[in-house]
């Protein structure tokens, strides 16, 4: 989800506004950690750090070691650097 594009970034973060699309980004991170949790053959590469800087704040708690250990196994990458993807078309 391009962060800002249809709608504003806490719009896709908690999923308001679904007439426009239907995006809740905090529940996509939710499923993306426990489907790494579960199956050791995937990995992913999120590079929308917006999001996951807002998601990260608010379950480091309780997410904080599952989350380090993905990281550490580079199982969850976070490409790009930036807090969205760059437009390059």
């Amino acid at each position: 989800f391009d962060v800002g594009w249809l709608k504003t970034v806490d719009q896709y973060y908690y999923g308001a506004n679904s007439s426009i699309q239907v995006a809740g980004v905090q529940y996509i991170l939710d499923s993306v950690v426990a489907s790494l949790q579960q199956n050791p053959a995937l990995q992913v590469i999120y590079c929308e750090v917006s999001f996951f800087s807002r998601w990260w704040r608010s379950r480091a708690r309780r997410c904080e070691p599952v989350v380090k250990q993905l990281v550490a196994e580079g199982r969850y990458r976070l490409g790009n650097g930036g807090m969205c993807m760059h437009d390059e078309a």
